[in-house]
Parts: C-alpha cells; sequence; structure tokens
C-alpha cells in the first residue's frame, strides 16, 4: 500500500506539525440522540473537522438523503441490518464507530482510512504534485471533484469527477486554470481566497459555470499546504448541490409554511410518550390553552384532566397504544386561567417511527359546541314535542323527554329501537317511504302518521324533519296531533256552516234586486258581486273597477250629490251608516232606481278602511210609487169635488127643501120645486164627473 497514514509524519495527528488532509472532507453523524456528544465534537475538531462541516443524520434520513455523498460516516452500534443497508447506499463511504472513547477516536479514524487505502499527498520535487497510489481511492472519488492547484489558481491535477462535471477536458483545465470554470467575479469566492490565506482551509459555496453554459452551485472545501519544494499547495474538493440547494429552498418553503399552519391554527398539536408526558406541544397552546409551550414540555397530559374525565381519558391513553388512530370523545382540561375548557381529541400512534417516537395528539376547544349541546338538551328536555335523531337505519339515537308524556315510552325505552316499532300497522310503508325521502335529502314537513302508546292507544304524530349530511342523523320533530284533529274536526265543521250560509246568501241574492259590493279605501277599488251583470249589464275585470269608473254609472243630476254623502260617511267618525236613492245608468243606458247602502269598517283608532254594502234595484217600486201619488192626486181631487162641488147643489136642495116646509104659497112651492130639480140634476151631474174620477183611479 505505500506509506500508511499513521507512519506519514507530514500527516501524522498527535503531531504539533500536522498537515491533516481530511480536514476538508464532509462528516456526516448518525445517531438517536439529540445532541452529538461534546468530546466527540473536540476529537473531531482536533483531527481539523470543522463543526459546520459535521451534520447529524436520523438512519432514516441518512438512507433517503440525496444528491449528498459524505467522506466519512460516524455510526453508533446499529443492527446488523442497519448497518448494511447504510454500507449499501454508500458503498465506497468508510465508517468510523462512534462508541469509541474519545482518547481511541484519533486511532480509530486513521485505521479506518488505512483500510479504505486513503492516504497522504507525497509532493514532487519538480514543483509537481503526483498522486501517490495509494491516494488514488481518495482522488477518484466519484462523489466530488477534486483539484490540486497553486494559490494563484493554475491547476496542476484533476480527478474524473471534475471533468465530468466542469465539461471540460483535463488539457484544457490544467492550462487554463480554475478561471475557466469558477465565477471570480463572485465576491463571497474572494473572502474564502482571503480566509484560506489567513487560516490555511476555507469552507464556502461556489458559482460554476460549466462548458455547456450551465450554472451550477456547488459547495467547495480547500487547504493550503507546503511541498517538499517549500511550495504552497492547494487541495480544493467541489461538491455540485443545485439539486439540493433547490431541495433545500423548497424544504425551507415548506417548513415555514408548516410553521405558519401550527402558529397559526386554531387546533393544539401535541407529541406524549407512553406514560403521556409531553415532549412537543405546539405555540398555538399559548393562544389557545393560555399554556406556553415550554410551561407545559415534560409534564404529563393527565395532570391536566377533570377529576370526572380523567377514567375515560386514561382508558383512550391505553388504547391509542394499542392501535393506530383513537378518538377521544370531549373532556375537560385545565388551562392557564385555571378555567375547564371541553376539548376533543385525535390520537395517533407513532411510537414506531424514529423521528416521533411517540403518540400525535391533535386537540381543539369545543367548550362553546358542548355548553350549546347542553342548552339545546335543556330546551329538547323542556319541549312539549317530540325532539329527536335517527340514523339512516330507522333507529332513534336520541329522544326528549317528551315522548314520556305523549307515548308513554321514556327516551331510554325508545332510544336504539327501530322507529317503525312504534308505528301504527297501517302507516307503516307510509312512513318508511317518508323517511327514505328525508335520507336522500329532501326537508319534510307537516307528515302525518299514528304511533300507538305504551298503553295501546293509537296517537296520532305530525312530524317535520330534515337530514344533516356532517353528522349523518336525521333530526325530527313530531308534535302531538290529537289536539289537531279535534280543531281540524271543528274547523271543518265551521267551514261546512260557512259554506251551506255562503250558499243560502248567494240564493237570496238570485232572490232579490240586490248586488253586494265592497270598496277598499286605500286603493279606491269596489268589487262588485256577480249582481252588476246580472241586473246592469256590466262584466268588468274580477267585478273590480276604481271609484271614478261607478261614479260615471251614476246619473249626472245625482253623482255630485251621492259623492259628497259617500266622502262625509267616510270622513265622519262618528257615523259609520251610508245610505242614498239615486239613479244608475245600466250598460244599455236605461235608467234604474238604486237605493245604495253601506257600512263603514274602522280600524282601532277610527281610521276608515273598507266599507261594504248592497245595492237594491227598486225600479220597480218607483214606478208604483209614481202611479200612488197620482192615484192619491185624482182622489184629492175628488174629495176636493166632493168637500166642493158637491156642497152647492146639496146646500140649495137642503135650501129649497125648507122653503118647501114653511110656505104655504102655492106659487112658491111651484118655483121650489122647480129649483130643487135643476138642484137635483146639478147634483147628479157632479156624481157622476166624482164617479168617473173613481173609476179612473181604480184602473
Amino acid at each position: 500500500m505505500g506509506k500508511s497514514l499513521a507512519s506519514n509524519k507530514s500527516l501524522n495527528p498527535t503531531k504539533s506539525s500536522a498537515k491533516p488532509l481530511f480536514k476538508t472532507l464532509a462528516c456526516a453523524v448518525v445517531t438517536f440522540k439529540e445532541e452529538i456528544p461534546e468530546a466527540f465534537i473536540k476529537q473531531l475538531v482536533s483531527l481539523g473537522f470543522s463543526k459546520k462541516r459535521t451534520q447529524k443524520y436520523s438512519v432514516s434520513q441518512i438512507l433517503g438523503i440525496r444528491n449528498f455523498y459524505p467522506e466519512i460516516i460516524f455510526i453508533p452500534e446499529l443492527s446488523e441490518e442497519t448497518t448494511e443497508q447504510i454500507r449499501s447506499k454508500y458503498p465506497l463511504i468508510p465508517f468510523v464507530s462512534i462508541s469509541e472513547k474519545p482518547s481511541h477516536l484519533s486511532r480509530s479514524i486513521i485505521s479506518v482510512l488505512e483500510k479504505s487505502e486513503l492516504t497522504s499527498v507525497p509532493l514532487e520535487s519538480k514543483k509537481k504534485l503526483n498522486v501517490d497510489l495509494s491516494y488514488k481511492a481518495l482522488f477518484d472519488n466519484p462523489l466530488a471533484a477534486i483539484l490540486i492547484t497553486k494559490p494563484d489558481g493554475s491547476i496542476l491535477e484533476c480527478n474524473q469527477t471534475a471533468l465530468n462535471l466542469f465539461g471540460y477536458s483535463k488539457e484544457e483545465i490544467l492550462s487554463k486554470g480554475r478561471r475557466l470554470f469558477i465565477d471570480h467575479t463572485d465576491p463571497e469566492f474572494h473572502k474564502n481566497l482571503e480566509e484560506r490565506l489567513k487560516k490555511k482551509r476555507t469552507v464556502g459555496t461556489l458559482k460554476v459555470r460549466t462548458k455547456l453554459g450551465e450554472n451550477l452551485i456547488c459547495s467547495f472545501s480547500s487547504s493550503l499546504f507546503e511541498g517538499e519544494d517549500h511550495v504552497l499547495y492547494s487541495s480544493i474538493l467541489i461538491t455540485d448541490i443545485t439539486p439540493r440547494n433547490v431541495a433545500i429552498q423548497e424544504l425551507d418553503k415548506s417548513e415555514k409554511r408548516f410553521k405558519s399552519l401550527i402558529q397559526e391554527a386554531s387546533d393544539i398539536m401535541s407529541i406524549i410518550d407512553e406514560s403521556g408526558n409531553y415532549v412537543y406541544v405546539s405555540p398555538t397552546a399559548e393562544t389557545v390553552l393560555k399554556h406556553s409551550a415550554e410551561n407545559l414540555m415534560g409534564k404529563n397530559a393527565l395532570g391536566f384532566i377533570h377529576p370526572e374525565d380523567l377514567t375515560k381519558v386514561e382508558k383512550a391513553l391505553v388504547n391509542a397504544k394499542k392501535q393506530k388512530r383513537t378518538r377521544v370523545l370531549p373532556f375537560r382540561y385545565k388551562d392557564g386561567n385555571g378555567q375547564w375548557q371541553w376539548i376533543e381529541t385525535i390520537a395517533t400512534n407513532l411510537l414506531n417511527e424514529p423521528n416521533i417516537n411517540g403518540i400525535v395528539v391533535n386537540s381543539r376547544i369545543v367548550t362553546e359546541q358542548i355548553e350549546m349541546a347542553q342548552k339545546l338538551q335543556n330546551i329538547m328536555d323542556s319541549s312539549l314535542d317530540i325532539i329527536s335523531t335517527i340514523d339512516k337505519y330507522g333507529s332513534f339515537v336520541s329522544v326528549s323527554k317528551a315522548s314520556e308524556a305523549i307515548l308513554g315510552y321514556s327516551p331510554k325505552e325508545m332510544e336504539g329501537k327501530k322507529l317503525i316499532d312504534f308505528v301504527y300497522e297501517e302507516d307503516i310503508d307510509y312512513t318508511v317511504l317518508t323517511a327514505k325521502t328525508i335520507i336522500h335529502g329532501k326537508k319534510v314537513t307537516n307528515f302525518e302518521n299514528r304511533y300507538v302508546g305504551k298503553n295501546g292507544k293509537i296517537i296520532p304524530l305530525m312530524w317535520s324533519g330534515y337530514w344533516n349530511e356532517e353528522q349523518n342523523l336525521m333530526f325530527a320533530i313530531a308534535r302531538d296531533g290529537t289536539e289537531k284533529q279535534k280543531t281540524d274536526e271543528q274547523f271543518r265543521l265551521i267551514n261546512e256552516e260557512l259554506r251551506l250560509s255562503k250558499e243560502k246568501f248567494l240564493y237570496s241574492l238570485k232572490a232579490t234586486n240586490e248586488t253586494v259590493w265592497a270598496f277598499d279605501i286605500s286603493t279606491e277599488e269596489i268589487s262588485w258581486s256577480e249582481g252588476i251583470n246580472r241586473h246592469y249589464g256590466y262584466n268588468p275585470p274580477d267585478y273590480k273597477e276604481q271609484l271614478a269608473e261607478w261614479g260615471e254609472k251614476i246619473h249626472p243630476e245625482d253623482r255630485k250629490r251621492v259623492f259628497l254623502s259617500f266622502k262625509n260617511a267616510i270622513e265622519s267618525k262618528q257615523e259609520n251608516f251610508w245610505f242614498e236613492k239615486y239613479k244608475f245608468i245600466k250598460q244599455t243606458g236605461e235608467i234604474s232606481h238604486v237605493l245604495d247602502r253601506g257600512y263603514v269598517i274602522r280600524n282601532s283608532d277610527g281610521t276608515p278602511k273598507k266599507i261594504v254594502g248592497a245595492m237594491l234595484d227598486i225600479t220597480e217600486n218607483h214606478k208604483k210609487s209614481l202611479e200612488i201619488e197620482e192615484k192619491n192626486q185624482k182622489l184629492a181631487e175628488i174629495t176636493w169635488m166632493q168637500s166642493h162641488v158637491v156642497r152647492a147643489p146639496v146646500a140649495k136642495i137642503l135650501g129649497l127643501i125648507e122653503i118647501l116646509e114653511t110656505t104655504n104659497d102655492a106659487d112658491q112651492k111651484e118655483k121650489a120645486l122647480e129649483f130643487l130639480k135643476t138642484s137635483a140634476m146639478e147634483l147628479d151631474q157632479v156624481t157622476r164627473a166624482i164617479v168617473r174620477k173613481a173609476e179612473k183611479v181604480r184602473n
């Protein structure tokens, strides 16, 4: 193998003149512990490793990581199977056990490097560095580009990985130097060169441009060492981290997003161990539970549970350790202010996940919901109606106390049983069909069926129900329909009486000449019965018309008088009756004499609202009245004739009779008889005239 690293004086780490080459190597530590042992870190630093280059990974991370290949892996004591998995992923990477004592660490590292054929780099006296065969395993490392350079930037040697990474031939790289592919305008690169000049080593990132024009972000480490010719040389290890850089940025975004969700969420996320001790608490605990995460860490969650709920939560914890997912029904938890908050929790068992090694608990405050539910329960219990929930199989889940008063069954006697077990046999099919309709999303109201009470009595119920998709339950309210049945029967009888009364009224209207009307004061609209058509020939739409249209049908001689009295009746708060006779013009133009009467309906404050009335056709009565008046006139004439015209001849006759009775003179008696005869003839003529007039009156 040539000289070993342990025997090479220039690289012996125990000497004060040590120039350790492997201080430029990346280092990965696999551990289950929270922190890398401090003694181990000190030994790495004393050997030339940097804390920045020492990264910690779990087994799952080191097996899953991509685009990163450390040069040395330090591992704890692992199972043979796990160790083999790591060796299979990193076949060329040397392993060092971290179970060694710190004092033996240097020897362990050197021993591993010797076995891996990693040796020192001997210097050539002709100012050119040759790669010893014992160094070949390191130099030809396919995971990093290795350059041996002078501080001025000229390149003396490079490996195949460098050629593959930069895309140039070896001749191009050796002839052009590092300016060929490294961005020398990057100020960070110049800072790294200054650091290397002062500290003999540096670590950082480079901007590299390949021959194909691709821009890469690379990590690099570089050390200065002195050759046998006392010339200063440098080694540079370059690794393309462009994919890793992108992945890190995405990971950073994802981590920030996750943190934002955790911090802004209203739920509390925590991790507890098998005993219930908090090992992680999200920041939301402070805003939601008034407990800081630091205050809860290490404490047992069961210590914050209400004594009455403790047994329930302890059982849930036992179940959570046996199964993947456990839902814990609401329980009371004491917050930082000493108040009890209702909490609903879902526990996920990740005890076998190395990165978690605990039970993940997601909790949310449901105090308002529980208090609301309690209020609703109180409402349910005080309700006179049966309030219930029914599952998709038709079984009662919950029933309010009213069931006992209405059906005779207590809630416990009904809960868990099929609703059709209580339905009257003749109504079962209809009830099942309606229940299916509700389950399919249709809201049903005023559904009526009959139940059989505990005493065997048939009880009518009136139901309303809807399906809650979120809770997968039907919510239903049932009201005792017994009183409704009685009320319905009463209404039926009343309606029947009203129907008969209306029928009688309509028949009576047909038997008379009256037309019923109603005047709406707010709209000034008159509604007529069909008599407006039957008696007067008008057929307005829906038998309605405006007040002005009615006014046009009133004879001009009467219009002003009728409108004035109609207005006075509306405006007067003392008088509610209206009465007028007037001439009404028919559709044919004929004149009907009508007697119109109305009653003013007022609000409680006296404001007129409506007038209802009836218009009677009194044309025939009017004609008869005229005839009677005419006959009365004739009778008056007869009476006048009797009292005046008949009186004259009668007076003469009476006077002549008196003469005849008192005189003895024959001549006077003869003359008196002639006058008597004449007077009798006059009386006869008057009597005949009276008879003729009387006959005319009679006819």
